[in-house]
């Protein structure tokens, strides 16, 4: 059986334009926090911090991959010649592959306003390999508590938790917290209609 794929759009409602296009299969449109570029991340947590939840509309499916990308890139071009602010990082039809040259080109500049070496800009072995390199101790990057495990104490335990509980209590913070938490472990939204 062939996967069939579809095009989708996630739209913000306080302003009623789509700032992303893609292609995907499966819950791909669903997945508004795993494998999103930081632009497109900090619409959904601006439309999330506004109370409201990012609409995701099905353009086209049924269709093959090929089919797919290239209706991608339609669109994607519909909204730019609409003067529409798309998220999207390419101009469509490449499925998250390389960046354009133009893309590079404003990637490297950033990194040179910022200082980092020219060595830095092309790929490091540990992302084309996935070997970890560097003088890091390994339990570098696990949860604290595994890395940090039996090694705090009772009476600092105890004030970590006052102060959540504390937090919590702030009806601000807790809708503040509950809105931007309003997802399911597999990332997408979890809708009004699903929350009751």
């Amino acid at each position: 059986m062939t996967k069939t794929f579809y095009v989708y759009e996630h739209w913000r409602p306080d302003t009623d334009l789509p700032f992303y296009v893609g292609k995907g299969c499966g819950r791909r449109a669903r997945r508004l926090r795993s494998k999103r570029n930081p632009h497109h991340q900090n619409v959904v947590n601006k439309v999330l911090e506004l109370g409201l939840c990012v609409e995701v509309r099905m353009v086209g499916g049924g269709m093959t991959e090929d089919q797919a990308f290239a209706l991608e890139k339609e669109r994607i071009s519909f909204w730019k010649s609409l003067s529409v602010v798309l998220t999207n990082q390419n101009e469509g039809g490449e499925g998250g592959r390389s960046p354009n040259d133009e893309t590079r080109a404003k990637i490297k500049a950033a990194a040179k306003k910022r200082g980092m070496p020219s060595d830095l800009w092309k790929k490091s072995p540990m992302t084309v390999a996935g070997v970890k390199h560097g003088p890091y101790p390994p339990e570098r990057g696990l949860k604290i508590s595994l890395a940090k495990k039996g090694k705090m104490s009772a009476e600092s335990k105890e004030k970590i938790g006052a102060a959540t509980r504390l937090r919590w209590t702030d009806p601000e913070y807790r809708l503040r917290h509950g809105l931007a938490n309003r997802h399911t472990k597999s990332g997408s939204l979890i809708t009004e209609g699903e929350m009751k």
